[in-house]
């Protein structure tokens, strides 16, 4: 059956009193504000079916700004509206500060106090809770009068009155607030995707471009400043080799340089609870234990402890509340997320609340790091999950993450990975080249590669399995989401001998499409032209070599699905009819690129497991039926 997680976003309120959380309901995401004392229910925000809480933060010990996005039409993911709300931690004193659609029905359901709409896109940019009636909020005209370019403004959130502290210097901006809660930073870039950074001493002083993307040939994203709020570490995607980070100094805007080598990027930059500013990260691929920046200081030292108390799993610090106490994280390839509510002077943590409390951690596999030698001798990592038992001659799912480009797979606990183990199916997982992670020039190895060197990771990583004794070359299939949709068709057809079936969801299957695709921005259309190219795409769209396929086929996409339209599917699905093929083939009314709806989500993994078993399965006299988080 699918589970819903208890909750997706956990915060606890500057004063260490409340605890507000982002709850799934089906066909809403509701806000609920618990009191820690009694871990009663006293506030809540629910704006009624098809709109969702995206996110939030504490403003104010007692205050709430949070955002949603809304079903529209007959898309069933929420998309989000740029709308900020407010609330009281007793769910009083309602308020929509900022929306296009004031006025509109969307606040019927919790009887909000509506404004004046107005045509922009707004996003909360720095809670302020040190000010309780202030916050920072960047703020996009989409009337097309202002060139793409944002601008930060104080919000008051009692009120809904701003005012402008800030213009970008660049369109599509992001901001770094320093300790002071002054816009120090700004980075983006125009359509051209060439970005930017810029630097700016504090208010009222002149913006300063610091890195340029043309001239420097890496990007750089300011990150946080420094606990003395002089310096600031910014993120820096290198010409070659992993990121790494940075400390800038602005006094000379120089770069030094902060970690050693590493094989892998900056997943993660791990903040103080006290600063905010950063003390560890985790690199990715990492199982568990942060680098630290400085071992010596006292939240390192907590960090350490910590990180053995809770062996094995990844620690998050939430920030630090005005009553010395925190919200700790605690996760891992086993385990969706457990919270803990941590005394910083008892030096204790309490269990409150489990993100995902129906999967045992002990019932799950463990996800284990590999890497291998591609063909040209290219290092490609991966992630590898076994069922239990012996672990070899195993059937095996090729399981290729979507993007493509600069996504990758971590580890993580992912409930796709975790079912099909469960099941008696090894899980392999492959950061080909063109994933994120590994560095820029590993990403940009992939560009132009689709169908081929990226492919032929995939096959390479079939091989590795095979040769490791770990896979049954007889019981191999490959299955993917969008682009790994599109890596299961293409792998079924390049490799007719390699697969025994192959299974996409949601994928692209004729490239000519994607670059005629109307509803492609130009930012969108100039990625897609520099990573896929605009030549010989016929002869690497799976819907144009459905002869060469030889093996059955599973095919499941949403009808509403914009990032990669349901004809896709249909073109192929059509293709392998014309040509003789064995193929499943189910669109889905109502879903987009993400599957919502229960019975649907319900009807395509049994769909996938019933496909498996038939094709690779181990004769198993009983299927599990599928657990997948929602």
């Amino acid at each position: 059956m699918v589970q819903r997680d208890e909750f997706e976003i956990a915060r606890l309120s500057p004063d260490g009193e409340y605890l507000a959380l982002s709850v799934p309901l089906g066909d809403s995401t509701a806000l609920v504000v618990v009191d820690l004392r009694t871990m009663q229910r006293i506030g809540s925000a629910n704006h009624g079916k098809n709109v969702h809480v995206l996110g939030f933060e504490w403003v104010a010990s007692d205050r709430v700004v949070y955002w949603v996005g809304e079903r529209f039409g007959e898309l069933r993911a929420p998309q989000s509206t740029g709308e900020l709300f407010a609330m009281n931690a007793d769910g009083k004193k309602k308020e929509l500060l900022i929306g296009f659609r004031a006025g509109n029905d969307i606040n019927r359901a919790s009887n909000i106090k509506q404004r004046k709409p107005e045509m922009v896109y707004a996003a909360l940019l720095d809670p302020m809770p040190s000010e309780p009636k202030f916050a920072l909020v960047s703020v996009y005209k989409l009337d097309g009068s202002e060139a793409g370019h944002s601008r930060v403004e104080r919000l008051n959130v009692l009120t809904g009155r701003r005012t402008t502290t800030a213009l970008a210097p660049v369109p599509r901006a992001t901001y770094l607030v320093d300790h002071s809660h002054e816009v120090r930073f700004a980075s983006g870039s125009a359509i051209d995707n060439v970005d930017k950074l810029y630097y700016r001493d504090g208010k009222d002083a002149p913006w300063r471009l610091v890195n340029d993307e043309a001239v420097s040939g890496r990007t750089m994203q300011a990150i946080a400043f420094a606990a003395d709020n002089g310096k600031a570490y910014v993120l820096a995607t290198e010409a070659s080799g992993p990121d790494r980070l940075y400390l800038f100094d602005p006094a000379d805007s120089s770069f030094t340089r902060v970690l050693g080598e590493q094989s892998s990027d900056v997943a993660e930059v791990l903040l103080d609870p006290a600063t905010r500013a950063p003390f560890g990260v985790h690199f990715v691929g990492s199982t568990g234990e942060a680098f630290l920046l400085n071992p010596d200081n006292e939240t390192s030292r907590l960090y350490e402890a910590l990180q053995n108390s809770f062996s094995g799993q990844r620690v998050y610090l939430g920030a630090r509340s005005s009553a010395d106490t925190g919200l700790i994280v605690t996760a891992s390839d086993r385990l969706a997320g457990d919270i803990f509510l941590f005394d910083y002077k008892a030096k204790k943590a309490q269990f409150v609340l489990a993100r995902s409390p129906w999967a045992d951690p002990d019932a799950m596999r463990p996800m284990m790091p590999i890497t291998f030698a591609a063909r040209d001798g290219l290092t490609i990592p991966g992630m590898l999950t076994l069922p239990a038992g012996e672990g070899k001659a195993l059937p095996l799912v090729l399981y290729p993450h979507g993007g493509p480009i600069g996504i990758y797979d971590d580890w993580v606990f992912d409930p796709v990975v975790q079912w099909l183990a469960s099941n008696g199916y090894a899980v392999l997982q492959v950061n080909y080249r063109g994933s994120g992670g590994y560095g820029r020039a590993f990403e940009q190895a992939g560009f132009r590669e689709w169908g081929g060197k990226m492919q032929d990771d995939l096959t390479d990583a079939t091989q590795w399995a095979i040769g490791q004794g770990i896979a049954d070359p007889s019981r191999i299939c490959i299955y993917g989401a969008s682009y790994g949709g599109y890596a299961a068709l293409m792998g079924a057809a390049k490799e007719p001998g390699l697969y025994r079936c192959a299974a996409g969801h949601v994928g692209v299957y004729d490239l000519r499409m994607i670059q005629s695709n109307p509803d492609a921005g130009v930012s969108v259309r100039t990625h897609f032209k520099a990573v896929l190219g605009e030549e010989n795409l016929d002869a690497v769209s799976p819907a144009l070599l459905a002869e060469r396929i030889q093996v059955p086929v599973l095919l499941t996409a949403g009808r509403e699905d914009v990032t990669a339209p349901a004809r896709h599917t249909e073109r192929m699905r059509d293709a392998l009819i014309k040509a003789g093929k064995e193929v499943d083939a189910k669109i889905y009314p109502g879903e987009g690129h993400t599957f919502f709806v229960e019975a649907n989500q319900i009807d395509s993994y049994s769909r996938l497991l019933a496909f498996l078993d038939r094709h690779i399965g181990a004769n198993r006299q009983a299927k599990a039926e599928p657990t997948i988080a929602q």
